[in-house]
This record gives C-alpha cells, structure tokens and sequence, in this order.
C-alpha cells in the first residue's frame, strides 16, 4: 500500500520569505529586493502554476487507485486532506499571509470544504458503480483543483473591504467565457460585493478563469 498522507502540495510562494512582501495599504504583493509590485499577471501565473501542480497530483492519486496500487478509502482521505491544505492555501495567498488570516477567513474555508468533502464522497460512491470511463475520472479531478480558487477569492475580497475599497470590476481571462460570465464583465465597475467571485453563479463553474480587480475610486 502507497503511504502519500505527507505529500501535501505548498504554497507556489513562500509568504514567510524576504522574497515578496504583502502591502497592506495597496492589497498586493511587492518585491523584497526592489520594492516593486508584483504584476497581476505574475501572480495569477503563480496560482495558475500551483493549481496545475495540484491537478498533477490529483491525477497521480487517481492513476494510484486506478492501478489498484492504492484503495479507495486511502484514495478519499488522501484527496480530502490535499483539498484542504489547497484551499487554505489559496485562502492565505489572497489575504497576505497566514498572520492577516481570522477566525473567519478559516471558517469561510471551512464551509467551502464541507461542500468539497461532499462533492468528493459523492465522487467515491460513483465510483463503485464501476460505470465511469478513465477520462470522465480525471476530468472530475482537475475540478477540484479548480474550484479552490474561491477560497483565494474570498479572502482577496475581504482584505479589499479592510483596505477601505469600494468597487469591484470583473475582469475575463478565458478564451471563451461563459454568458453569465460576460454578463458580469460588461457591467463594468459597481459597487464590491454586488458581483459573484469567479466560480460562482456562472455556467462556468469550476472552470471559472475570471479575476476581481478592487479600487477605492472608480476605475
């Protein structure tokens, strides 16, 4: 039997380094060395970067149980436990660092991974119908990759409202979005809190690959 329970995925940056350091006043991360902010675009490449690395893992998981090298309770605890060290990564990603997270960043988190472990045993039941074909099963896996971003989101928000902001504007990054999605972008900038985050209400869902840019003046 393959032990994995250690092999958890970290952080795509190291928070606790001189590397990058949070701004409090600005909501973003800058350089250690130069001072300078970090691109938008580096760091969704960052979080893109590590969510295809979990996606990797997952799928190594699934080859695992697949092969019969592993069973299907190791493979549930297993992916249950990777599921919440993502989410509560990416939740420290978007507040700062996990110094700036509270007692409700971590109870945000933890109801989005009561839905996760649902969704999952729901997952390991289908299983043992023996009626879903290799490619449907690692189609499902990357989704929970995927959905982990909202945690992300949720804590970007709430830092934006502490940072005293007060416009949210949708902005799309797919090369096909959804309606509903588009619908969200072309209403330009409103009021924050009044748009769902990425990976809500949209046809997308879990394949969402929109972002949030936050001001205190509208943009």
């Amino acid at each position: 039997m393959v032990n994995l329970s250690d092999q958890l995925p970290q952080l795509p940056i190291h928070l606790d380094s001189p590397d990058f350091i949070w701004d409090r006043r600005s909501g973003r991360y800058r350089y250690g060395d130069s001072g300078k902010f970090v691109p938008r675009e580096a760091m969704l490449n960052l979080q893109r970067g590590y969510v295809e690395t979990i996606k990797a893992d997952f799928q190594t998981l699934g080859g695992l149980l697949a092969d019969g090298k592993i069973s299907l309770r190791t493979w549930q605890e297993t992916t249950a436990k990777t599921i919440k060290t993502l989410h509560t990564n990416q939740a420290i990603l978007g507040r700062g660092g996990v110094d700036r997270m509270t007692s409700a960043d971590y109870l945000a988190v933890g109801r989005e991974l009561r839905s996760q472990y649902k969704y999952l045993q729901q997952f390991a039941t289908d299983l043992t119908k023996g009626t879903m074909t290799r490619a449907q099963f690692e189609q499902r896996l990357k989704l929970y990759a995927n959905s982990s971003n909202i945690s992300f989101s949720q804590t970007q928000q709430q830092n934006s409202k502490d940072n005293g902001d007060r416009y949210m504007r949708r902005r799309l990054h797919a090369s096909e979005s959804c309606p509903d999605c588009i619908l969200y972008a072309a209403r330009g900038v409103v009021a924050i809190g009044s748009l769902p985050l990425p990976k809500q209400n949209c046809q997308c869902g879990a394949n969402c690959r929109c972002t949030v840019e936050y001001s205190n003046a509208a943009m």
